[in-house]
């Protein structure tokens, strides 16, 4: 069954791996024009060792959330990753994707492990410096496969590279991947039609060759695709590890022809290692236990079948072998039966005590119905403890000892420290274009804010084309209904930016953790050549239309006053908008947030209770009512120092008014610290919003 295997896939990986001469002269021409400016560890270090490696978690108790437990997901695991492509397999929870965040330095194990590159310490940020293509694809989807590129490489390439020497590096990935087809399609989503899956698959991989990274890492790189790509992409994989790399991945069941691909194979058991070792050993391995694998059957599907306990995975009583090597399969070949003998003796003249007689005579086996936990538990420490037991645990252990001992008496030789290739300004200049080409290539929510914001001023313009007419007590009120819808509509038209960081969260995260960009640079760019845009147009329109066709307060000064006192109450619940956004995973969860929020501001504004009226338990929430301060302001530049008059008989001013409303307006100082309120409020908002960008788990 081996040799089937080998021939079949080898055969196919052959057929894959033929590069031309032309194209192999061009791909290292351009790897030697780069090497200049990237570290030496790009080029030669390639053997990833990882040496007793723990990890711990807090977990919520099921009984009490507000209590954590320890729960330790990986159990002392100590391998060797050298050149060629590792799979790391098991059931789902066995810890596979922990053990690959922790090999790619985005999540810290446990004290006492030590992770070392070519036998020295990795640097700091090792993340920076290996690639790490994670399970869903994160990627720009308004941008083509080649401008995708062109921004992982104007970010991670050194900016001493020419751009020429960069264009090279990205046409030679281009090439190397397969995608010169789509190259300049868009990736795609809901709204425009982009390229396949598997092609979006392999943009993300190239993302990461850009940089020519010593160690490839990538998180279940089949998930999502059918049969046919997934092993497309595998085979790329092992097309790319011919040329030296060292490709880590976590999989989960690969089909036949995919397993045969894998050099190097590390079998998970809720977080032990049960097998760690060449691809190729694993059915003499498992058959050395009693564990056949069938013919015709997937030997990953067995093996994952076994750990699960599943009921097809009969053990068999192994031969016995005498040279400590694994038994020969043809002694062990039989057939399955469909229960599950738990117990049950290979020896059939054994079995009488464990029978019943049919109607026919027939010997019919008893089933040993015991806790299928119990079951697992049982045939896990089984696997672990066998693994623990054999030579191939011994001999590894020693050479992970070796290389520990090497490093050790070195006094622990550590990797230079990386740091961002780019320096600040050229990660704004590169992601400012990139936001605006996305601005401009999808300009739905653009649109259709501005066309809302137009009629809903033309509306107000409509309904309120008498107000200069209006007089006494009418002018009082006709005004503050302007005023509040005015309010309410640059609170609730920001209700569409609380999708902002909930949309892009992956896809920041991969990029601020692969070193593309400063968390600084992101927060910059989606205020200033994101937000600002598609607030201030709108913003704009609204407060000229309706200033001038409803006629408020004339003169240049109240206008200006006017458009300052919106902007600002603009910006400050844009803020609001963005910390719910950024601390909030869920949409529909912060937008009922959001909701709620306005909601209590509105209801202790002012405008639709007196604050006098409101207990004293109570009235301190008003100070943090955005519409308060933003009413306050905009009562003062409209009636302050102004009269309206019914028939030069009936007069009232409207200081009168601001003070029957409880609003200070007699020092100079009181209106502009409403001013000053709405902007520390916006301030204080936004730099909340970014330091929860920065909080945000970055693995």
């Amino acid at each position: 069954m081996t040799d089937v295997l080998d021939m079949t896939d080898m055969s196919a990986v052959t057929d894959v791996l033929d590069v031309t001469s032309q194209e192999a002269a061009q791909l290292i021409k351009v790897s030697s024009s780069i090497s200049n400016g990237q570290s030496d560890i790009d080029q030669r270090q390639r053997v990833l060792s990882a040496h007793h490696i723990n990890h711990t978690l807090k977990v919520k108790d099921k009984l009490c959330p507000l209590l954590k437990t320890q729960k330790q997901i990986l159990f002392d695991v100590s391998s060797i990753f050298r050149p060629g492509v590792s799979a790391i397999m098991g059931p789902t929870g066995s810890g596979k994707t922990t053990l690959l965040d922790i090999l790619a330095g985005r999540t810290t194990p446990d004290r006492g492990a030590t992770l070392l590159l070519d036998g020295h310490d990795v640097p700091s940020n090792f993340r920076f410096l290996v690639g790490y293509v994670v399970q869903d694809d994160v990627i720009m989807d308004t941008l083509t496969v080649r401008e995708n590129l062109n921004f992982s490489a104007s970010l991670r390439l050194p900016p001493s590279l020419s751009a020429q020497a960069r264009a090279d590096k990205v046409t030679s990935v281009i090439r190397e991947l397969h995608l010169e087809k789509c190259a300049d399609h868009k990736i795609g989503n809901e709204l425009i039609r982009g390229v396949s899956g598997g092609e979006k698959k392999r943009c993300n991989i190239g993302m990461e060759l850009i940089i020519s990274p010593p160690v490839l890492f990538l998180d279940e790189p089949t998930s999502g695709l059918d049969s046919n790509t997934a092993s497309n992409v595998l085979i790329l994989l092992k097309r790319l590890a011919s040329k030296g790399r060292t490709i880590i991945l976590s999989i989960h069941q690969p089909r036949y022809t995919a397993y045969g691909l894998f050099d190097h194979l590390l079998l998970l058991s809720h977080g032990h290692v049960v097998y760690d070792g060449p691809t190729g050993d694993t059915l003499d391995y498992f058959s050395s236990l009693g564990y056949v694998c069938p013919e015709h059957q997937n030997p990953a599907d067995y093996f994952l079948d076994v750990i699960n306990c599943d009921v097809n995975t009969i053990k068999t009583s192994p031969p016995h072998v005498s040279n400590g090597d694994s038994p020969n399969h043809e002694s062990q070949n039989h057939t399955f039966s469909q229960s599950f003998l738990l117990g049950a003796s290979s020896d059939p003249s054994t079995n009488h005590n464990n029978t019943n007689m049919d109607q026919t005579g027939d010997a019919m086996p008893l089933v040993y119905i015991e806790d299928q936990e119990d079951q697992r538990h049982r045939r896990h420490r089984e696997l672990v403890d066998a693994y623990m037991g054999s030579h191939r645990y011994t001999t590894l252990q020693r050479d992970v000892k070796d290389i520990l001992s090497e490093y050790q008496s070195q006094n622990g030789i550590r990797h230079c420290d990386v740091n961002y290739p780019t320096s600040f300004t050229h990660q704004v200049s590169v992601v400012a274009r990139r936001s605006l080409k996305n601005l401009w290539r999808n300009p739905q929510t653009t649109l259709i804010t501005v066309t809302l914001s137009i009629l809903f001023a033309a509306m107000l313009a409509v309904l309120y084309k008498n107000l200069p007419q209006t007089t006494g007590l009418a002018a009082f009120k006709d005004r503050s209904g302007v005023i509040f819808f005015l309010i309410m509509n640059h609170l609730f038209f920001n209700m569409s930016s609380v999708e902002l960081f909930i949309n892009e969260r992956k896809l920041f995260l991969q990029e601020t953790v692969s070193g593309y960009y400063r968390v600084s640079v992101y927060f910059l760019v989606k205020i200033f050549f994101d937000i600002l845009p598609l607030r201030l147009v709108p913003e704009i329109l609204v407060c000229c239309i309706v200033y001038f066709s409803v006629g408020l307060n004339p003169g240049p000064e109240h206008f200006l006053k006017f458009f300052l006192c919106l902007l600002e109450t603009l910006l400050a619940a844009a803020g609001l908008c963005f910390l719910i956004s950024a601390t909030v995973r869920v949409f529909a969860v912060a937008q009922l947030t959001l909701a709620f929020c306005y909601v209590l501001m509105i209801l202790l504004g002012g405008f639709l209770i007196n604050p006098d009226s409101i207990d004293p338990w109570l009235s301190w929430v008003q100070y943090f009512s955005l519409f308060k301060y933003a009413q306050n302001a905009l009562y003062i530049n409209e009636f302050q120092d102004r009269m309206f008059c019914t028939n030069l008989t009936l007069c009232k001013s409207g200081n009168e008014y601001l003070q029957e409303q409880n609003i200070a307006y007699e020092q100079p100082g009181d209106m502009w610290s409403n001013y000053a309120a709405l902007f520390v409020y916006g301030l204080l908002l936004h730099l909340l919003t970014y330091v929860q960008l920065r909080r945000l788990k970055k693995s």
